[in-house]
């Protein structure tokens, strides 16, 4: 009987301990035809060249798209980007002041979330930023108005965003996107890329990478030799 009522109990308060459902938006998702999703993280881009550029929007949504491209801060402002296809122009330093803490949409640019949009905190973009710079605290942000598109979730056909961007981009760089949104109860505000679903930059090999594990294999084998002649000389 006490059993019997103990899940009687349980089940009363199942109700009240379910947390609620808040409306959310999925994110916008960038692809290009010079990235590779390989580890299903992030979309790494070979080369730091941009090509090719989609966009997409789940669930599907319409408004101004807005590109970001987040320079790490150790090396500068001193870039210029342009973008050609269905949408060209160059993008603005947004501040020579760099983006460092807290939100990079509301804290860094003023805008305004749609209800449940994710935002993309620094320490989220360092995390993957640092594995190619390590030196960088965070970023310098370039603008692009892209105009007004019709964007649907990937699957529903090609998006009608094409673009490339002119300037390669620096290791560990990011690109991102905004959509602002001209209809529904949110109009008006930001549905932004999250972290997940952007594109960040992966520095070309380096000269002399191979260097160290010559060096290592070769130390290996010398202390191996060595070894080997110190034995003998004891034998002898």
């Amino acid at each position: 009987m006490r059993k019997v009522l103990y899940a009687m109990a349980a089940a009363l308060l199942l109700p009240l301990t379910v947390p609620a459902q808040a409306d959310t938006f999925d994110p916008l998702l960038l692809t290009c035809s010079t990235c590779s999703d390989s580890n299903g993280a992030f979309v790494p881009l070979n080369g730091g060249i941009v090509s090719g550029l989609q966009v997409f929007s789940a669930p599907p949504n319409s408004g101004d798209l807005q590109l970001k491209i987040l320079v790490p801060n150790d090396v500068g402002f001193n870039f210029n980007f342009s973008a050609t296809g269905t949408s060209s122009g160059s993008f603005s330093l947004f501040s020579q002041l760099a983006f460092i803490s807290g939100s990079l949409e509301v804290n860094y640019l003023g805008e305004q979330l749609a209800g449940g949009a994710p935002p993309n905190m620094v320490t989220t973009l360092l995390d993957q930023t640092n594995l190619f710079d390590p030196l960088a605290t965070g970023f310098f942000v370039f603008l692009f108005d892209a105009g007004t598109y019709s964007l649907s979730n990937k699957g529903g056909g090609p998006s009608p965003v094409n673009i490339d961007i002119a300037g390669a981009l620096p290791g560990g760089s990011w690109v991102l996107g905004d959509l602002f949104l001209n209809s529904g109860p949110d109009i008006g505000k930001v549905v932004t890329t999250a972290t997940s679903e952007g594109i960040v930059s992966v520095p070309g090999p380096i000269v002399g990478a191979g260097l160290v594990p010559w060096l290592l294999g070769s130390g290996c084998f010398g202390m191996f030799g060595l070894n080997r002649w110190r034995k003998r000389r004891r034998v002898a």
